[in-house]
């Protein structure tokens, strides 16, 4: 999925930046009447300013040599929040479409977010902070987010206490 916005953003950028071109070309050649108009320049800015984010994140997804998981637990959460951030624009085509990819987006969310969340907690460099920042900021509400970072919690304590659980016990081993 990624990858797709990633290309789309790429596309737009490279149309914007022949924007002047295709103006001058409109002035030139009667016969190309296919331009986009001043307004239509404006949406392709704007989408091309939100995508910008897919673009990030798969340049870094792609561009890190040890890709572990606690790191895409940070570039998902931001994905997650721009996501919801575009329900807040003034341009009404960027709202719908955000409305559309947020509701693809939450299918796998609500899959991933927790081994995510729990992979960038046992970055030692990581620990909570980032989970409660991003939780913090996708959630807002404070009771909903404390309830998402203690459901984390819990599944970490369970995780931590069948571990300990299976490891406290002598075991015999047959070869």
């Amino acid at each position: 999925m990624l990858n797709r916005w990633n290309s789309t953003y790429l596309i737009f950028e490279r149309a914007y930046d022949l924007k002047d071109a295709i103006s001058r070309l409109v002035e030139l050649d009667n016969m190309f009447k296919h331009a986009p108009s001043i307004e239509e320049w404006k949406n392709v800015e704007v989408i091309m300013e939100c995508f910008e984010v897919f673009y990030d994140v798969t340049e870094n997804f792609s561009g890190s040599k040890c890709p572990t998981a606690n790191i895409y637990f940070n570039d998902i959460c931001t994905i997650y929040f721009a996501l919801k951030e575009w329900l807040h624009n003034p341009y009404p085509f960027l709202v719908s479409m955000a409305v559309k990819m947020i509701e693809n987006f939450e299918k796998y969310w609500k899959i991933t977010n927790i081994a995510l969340a729990i992979a960038s907690i046992l970055n030692s460099c990581c620990k909570m902070k980032s989970v409660n920042y991003f939780f913090n900021l996708i959630y807002g509400a404070e009771f909903e987010c404390e309830l998402k970072i203690n459901g984390i919690s819990n599944v970490l304590r369970s995780l931590y206490n069948e571990y300990a659980v299976c490891h406290s016990q002598p075991r015999d081993f047959f070869f």
